[in-house]
């Protein structure tokens, strides 16, 4: 049997139906209860390399599922029912011009007029019930691969875009590798990260690129130089030497490098591998209403006769944790401490521990056991009998009521089974 330091409190007995958890705050722990309902199983919402416009609309309906045009080549599909509202929350398959939105199909005004349009999307924590606290994983976009062509001009592959949650966690891009432009060129280097909010669980710079044969008179080099692996993985594969392939992009939404172009021997040598993007995973407690976010875009593979392949997109997962079922109570245990000397009956309040330090010769009785799961602990603090009673011929380990505590400085712990009481 575990032994307890001196002066510690009584471990407390769980109790059927009552759920117990524990909250660390420091070098504390909190200890609350649960009753009358179930946990909810946590919520997920993902954010991929979708391309998200929200717009500034004047007093706009429109249904979720709505689809509408610019006239220029972009189609907007609705993502949150709006009626009368100001912003118009949409996917889009490119990003819109000019300045009036024409409905395609679905339910909405026949137009939306809009003065401004950003390519952010907007994050809804869930309501009724909301969540303790949401869970933030999020990576940036890889940088492109650099590209292979004679006379070491290779171009540079394209920095991959910044992943951001709101104004205060930003996941970063990887750099592009350089081209073939000799011996002096150089990989990508990975993406670095901005967390100032919430309690970070993991802050992981990117990976570097890797660098490609920067001398073509070598048979049979090691070809391009393969992209930086994120958290994810995703790295891109650089190309192939001797046949002069072009560098593999890096998987949508790892946040990968891409691979620099292959060689073609004797003529040009290969390019280098883009960095990965940056990692984030942090937890936000008691999250605000909404957040504003951007997926980072992979950066360009770069330019020549065999080209870098681009970088791989960033992600963001957001994991919402609650409490309890609806309907479901929630508190921390009270502990009420009483000295008596004369009869008393012991209190009844929901989620309350109650210590009764009893002296003289005095009888006190417990409530109902019925629906009760507080502990009661009675301690004889004087030299008399001390007797415990229960109501409505309820028991005590079987026996009938009233036990006694005949001896000075002796104690009882005593919880309910949901219908008579116990001694624990």
């Amino acid at each position: 049997m575990a032994l307890l330091p001196f002066g510690s409190p009584p471990p407390k007995t769980l109790v059927a139906g009552t759920n117990i958890t524990l909250t660390p705050s420091g070098s504390n722990i909190t200890i609350a209860t649960t009753s009358g309902g179930s946990a909810i199983a946590p919520t997920v919402q993902r954010f991929t390399s979708t391309l998200y416009v929200t717009f500034t609309v004047t007093s706009a309906n429109a249904t979720a599922g709505a689809t509408y045009t610019d006239g220029y080549g972009s189609t907007v599909t609705v993502l949150r029912t709006i009626v009368a509202g100001t912003t118009l929350e949409t996917t889009a398959t490119q990003l819109p011009t000019g300045s009036t939105l024409t409905k395609a199909s679905g339910t909405g005004d026949a137009t939306i007029a809009f003065s401004a349009d950003t390519n952010t999307g907007i994050y809804h924590t869930p309501t009724s019930p909301a969540p303790l606290y949401i869970k933030v994983t999020m990576v940036g976009a890889g940088g492109g691969g650099g590209g292979s062509a004679s006379g070491f001009t290779g171009g540079t592959g394209g920095t991959g875009g910044n992943t951001t949650f709101g104004a205060s966690l930003t996941a970063g891009g990887g750099s592009g590798g350089q081209g073939n432009t000799g011996s002096g060129s150089l990989p990508g280097s990975g993406g670095t990260n901005t967390i100032s909010i919430g309690t970070t669980l993991v802050n992981v710079q990117g990976g570097g690129g890797g660098t490609g044969d920067n001398s073509s008179a070598t048979a049979g080099g090691p070809g391009g130089g393969i992209g930086g692996s994120s958290a994810f993985g995703g790295a891109g594969a650089g190309g192939a030497a001797v046949v002069a392939t072009n560098g593999i992009s890096g998987v949508a939404n790892s946040g990968g490098g891409g691979g620099g172009g292959g060689e073609q021997f004797g003529v040009y040598s290969s390019g280098n591998g883009g960095g990965s993007g940056g990692f984030i995973q942090t937890i936000i407690s008691s999250p605000s209403s909404t957040y504003t976010f951007t997926i980072g875009v992979g950066g360009a593979g770069g330019t020549g006769t065999t080209t870098g392949g681009n970088g791989g997109s960033g992600f963001i997962l957001v994991e919402e944790f609650y409490s309890l079922a609806a309907g479901s109570t929630t508190s921390g245990i009270t502990r009420s401490i009483n000295s008596i000397s004369s009869p008393a009956t012991a209190g009844a309040t929901a989620l309350t521990d109650y210590v009764y330090f009893v002296s003289g010769t005095t009888t006190l009785t417990l409530p109902t056991a019925v629906g009760n799961t507080n502990l009661y602990t009675v301690k004889n603090a004087g030299v008399n009998t001390v007797s415990i009673a229960t109501t409505s011929a309820q028991t005590i380990d079987g026996s009938a009521s009233p036990i006694t505590l005949p001896v000075a400085n002796t104690s009882l712990d005593l919880i309910s089974d949901g219908s008579n009481w116990r001694i624990v």
